[in-house]
């Protein structure tokens, strides 16, 4: 079936487990030519993967409300309004349900998503484990913010030493366990959230819940994400935006705003900080099994999907003769 389920008036755990253990459904690939975007959907928002995706979904999903206003101007303000209010938390709309997920894990069910919506209904960016590791820590330690991290230091003072020549060795040391520490807390993250199975950050939990292993997690991951609406990458930000256009055109018509939906809300705040956490990972030989498993599976539904988007990039330096922001 193309089209994800639509609200069911129960959130309740309850009801969930009762509604997945029904004959399974069956989703179409988006490359189908019978497939359809859903009407709702369900924002899988891994932490540090890109909140700029959001004007992308707002524009889909308010598109009744936005496109409604008299001019192009008005219609970017409405658009700018409901990216406020989600990332804000301000008042409530019903085309934001769906799109405030506040870096929360998928049901475990095989079939769903967040409450109520169904897996084929899922939305999400995957990045680089290790560059997505780098840009949390630098962004305060972010999912593990508390615990034993911030006694061995604090964020701003391992960029401050790693970032400093004259840095003592002990000061090196105690940053580099800071980076262990964090590692170990967001390790397996988007793994994680997509199967159901734990959270981003894990102070005092195992990596993989103690009745799985790490076979089991992967395939539980990888077999949901197979049925996701919509699966991008981070790294390939411009191929991602314009393959949700080919596959997710507005209802009303109306054409999406690459000057929104190319830009990024939260840039890294030291770009030379992250690259050294980086360096520093993959010289001790560090790896994130899981989340380098699963990323190589997101990647290859990203590249099977791309189509005619493959030279996106290319295409906005050609236009606008710059690349385009990294994300932090």
């Amino acid at each position: 079936r193309g089209r994800g389920r639509a609200d069911g008036p129960d959130d309740s755990e309850d009801a969930d487990d009762a509604r997945s253990s029904s004959e399974p459904r069956v989703y179409l690939d988006p490359m189908d030519p019978n497939w359809k975007p859903p009407a709702k959907l369900d924002w899988l928002h891994v932490p540090k993967t890109g909140t700029s995706f959001l004007y992308s979904l707002v524009l889909y999903q308010c598109d009744k409300t936005i496109a409604s206003a008299k001019d192009e101007k008005a219609e970017k303000a409405a658009m700018q309004k409901n990216f406020n209010l989600i990332v804000k938390g301000g008042a409530w709309s019903t085309c934001h349900r769906g799109l405030r997920s506040y870096h929360s894990s998928l049901r475990r069910s095989a079939d769903r998503g967040h409450n109520g919506r169904d897996v084929g209904q899922v939305v999400s960016l995957f990045r680089k484990p290790l560059a997505r590791l780098a840009s949390g820590l630098v962004h305060k330690y972010h999912q593990c913010g508390v615990g034993e991290l911030r006694a061995v230091a604090s964020y701003k003072n391992v960029c401050e030493v790693l970032t400093n020549p004259s840095s003592s060795k002990e000061d090196i040391d105690r940053v580099h366990k800071a980076i262990d520490l964090y590692a170990e807390c967001v390790e397996g993250c988007q793994t994680r959230m997509a199967s159901g199975m734990g959270s981003c950050g894990h102070w005092g939990q195992p990596t993989i819940p103690k009745s799985e292993t790490f076979d089991s997690i992967l395939t539980h991951a990888k077999n949901k994400s197979d049925h996701f609406a919509f699966v991008g990458l981070t790294e390939k930000w411009a191929e991602s935006i314009c393959m949700w256009e080919h596959y997710f055109p507005r209802p009303s018509g109306h054409p999406y705003y690459p000057e929104f939906m190319l830009h990024n809300v939260r840039p890294t705040s030291n770009k030379g900080c992250e690259d050294y956490i980086v360096e520093y990972l993959e010289g001790r030989g560090y790896r994130d099994e899981l989340d380098d498993a699963f990323y190589a599976h997101a990647e290859s539904l990203y590249q099977r999907r791309v189509g005619d988007c493959t030279h996106a990039s290319e295409q906005h330096i050609e236009t606008h003769g710059s690349r385009l922001p990294s994300t932090g």
